[in-house]
């Protein structure tokens, strides 16, 4: 019985494993079968879910534009309104260098307009800003920056060498050649009156080579072991006509023998135009003459035109140097002040000048100068240029004007050579009582006591004005009404004598009297 129970149970068990298995079997077959009638279901549904993402991207692409385009006029407005504040910055930093001309000024107006160029949108903008400093008299280029950039490249011809040791190298050697050359130009009797054409002013002359010339004529090592530099400022003042344009004239000469001299009157330099005063001053010392042809045409030019010596005169000085701040002087005054303050910036401001310059400026009125620019390191020398008071000095510039005439032969005197016009005429009268030369210079100079030097250069004009008066008249009478010659005089025959150079200082005597009752009577009505 035991035993039959036992099969009942185990044919029970295998009926279950067998309707197990059946049941998953019979599952799979359905899932199967499901996934088999479903294939196609699937695939129009991922082409459905690709059209829909589709048509969301299309959509989003579209959006995507309408921003964009959004977002792109925004930014255009944001970058229109920056660089108008850039604009606006141009504008205040031109207003400020046409009254002060600093570089620095300079340098921020080229540093904006190049972000101007970079990040504007619009290129109107570009052209407007481009437009204002044109209108200022800048270029649209910064000449400093090629400046530097000649300066950089000095010496890279010369292999070996690293480039900054080659430029400070070949900018010693020119500024020692260039003092050289200076020293050379004020050698020997450079310096004397008689040389430059001037008399009366030996003492001034030498003066002028101790605290001038000689300083220049140094070499800059010499220079810069003492620790001094060269005067930046000459003064030549005294009265009227005493010679101070001629001295500077020939000064200029010495001083400067690499590159002419820049001689300009103060008042050329006044205008009319705010800021334009100011721009004629720094143009003046920003555009040093180019040097002669022989020192141009060297293989260091480029480095020559940098430390040879620039000499400015400015002639009529106080029309555009006197003392600021004046009560009652109007706007011509205080374009005054603003020409001072420009010239007191250039001459020892913080920018660097393109060359050494020295200033000389001629005045017959002291004291109208502004104080500041008569202090040390600007016209720290400071020289007065008198009228000559004794024998020898008239006659030293008597001798100036005279010398051409008695050399040529066309002078009166007992003393002169032969061949000359002068001797045939004392061959011819031979009793005629004449001076020698240096008598007739001496009785001249004791009769133009008071004159000064150009009143006894007036003096030798108008003698010399009479004799070819003489001469004139009796050639033009040497021809008849027929056009045939009736006299042997001949134009060669012009002779200046003693009494034309009385009758001339006689003149000018009456004419200085005049004068000085005219001004006179001015001061009193003042």
């Amino acid at each position: 019985m035991m035993m039959g129970f036992l099969m009942i149970a185990m044919e029970l068990f295998l009926l279950a494993n067998m309707s197990s298995s059946f049941a998953i079997n019979s599952i799979q077959s359905k899932s199967i079968g499901a996934i088999s009638k479903s294939s196609g279901w699937h695939d129009s549904s991922i082409k459905a879910e690709n059209d829909r993402a589709e048509a969301a991207c299309a959509s989003g692409y579209a959006t995507t534009d309408s921003n964009d385009a959004a977002d792109s006029k925004k930014a255009e407005k944001i970058n229109q309104h920056f660089i108008r504040g850039l604009l606006d910055t141009i504008q205040e930093e031109l207003d400020k260098w046409m009254i002060n001309g600093s570089l620095i000024t300079k340098t921020r107006i080229y540093s904006t307009l190049k972000q101007v160029e970079r990040q504007s949108m619009d290129p109107e903008l570009v052209i407007l800003a481009s437009r204002m400093i044109r209108n200022a008299g800048l270029p649209l280029e910064d000449p400093e920056l090629s400046e530097k950039v000649d300066r950089s490249i000095v010496g890279s011809r010369i292999p070996g060498r690293g480039e900054s040791e080659t430029s400070s190298n070949d900018i010693k050697e020119a500024a020692t050649f260039a003092s050289n050359v200076i020293a050379r130009s004020g050698s020997e009797t450079s310096f004397m009156g008689a040389r430059l054409g001037i008399g009366g002013l030996d003492e001034i002359l030498l003066e002028i080579k101790r605290r001038v010339w000689i300083p220049l004529a140094a070499p800059p090592s010499l220079l810069q072991e003492l620790g001094i530099q060269p005067v930046r400022g000459l003064l030549l003042f005294g009265q009227p006509g005493t010679g101070k344009t001629l001295l500077a004239r020939s000064l200029s000469k010495i001083l400067s023998p690499m590159r002419p001299p820049t001689i300009v009157s103060g008042p050329e330099i006044m205008d009319r135009f705010v800021g334009s005063s100011e721009a004629n001053l720094r143009k003046i010392f920003d555009s040093p003459p180019d040097l002669y042809p022989q020192y141009a045409t060297r293989d260091d030019a480029h480095v020559l035109k940098n430390v040879a010596l620039h000499v400015i005169i400015l002639d009529e000085f106080d029309a555009m140097a006197r003392a600021r701040g004046r009560s009652g002087q109007g706007d011509a005054g205080v374009a005054r002040d603003s020409v001072v303050n420009q010239l007191l910036a250039k001459m020892d401001g913080v920018d660097a000048l393109k060359a050494p310059t020295l200033v000389v400026g001629l005045t017959n009125k002291r004291d109208l100068i502004e104080p500041a620019l008569l202090r040390s390191g600007r016209f720290e020398v400071q020289v007065e240029v008198p009228m000559p008071k004794t024998v020898q000095q008239r006659v030293s510039i008597l001798k100036v004007h005279m010398d051409q005439m008695y050399k040529s032969g066309r002078l009166l005197v007992q003393d002169v050579a032969d061949g000359m016009p002068a001797k045939r005429r004392i061959q011819q009268f031979p009793s005629e009582q004449l001076a020698r030369y240096d008598e007739l210079l001496n009785s001249l100079a004791e009769q133009s006591t008071g004159m000064s030097g150009a009143s006894l250069a007036g003096v030798c004009r108008s003698a010399a004005s009479r004799a070819l008066e003489r001469s004139v008249s009796n050639f033009a009478g040497s021809f008849s009404d027929e056009g045939e010659v009736a006299s042997s005089t001949e134009m060669k025959d012009c002779l200046v004598r003693k009494d034309d150079f009385e009758q001339s200082i006689q003149e000018m005597i009456i004419m200085q009297n005049f004068n000085k009752k005219e001004d006179d009577k001015v001061s009193e009505d003042d």
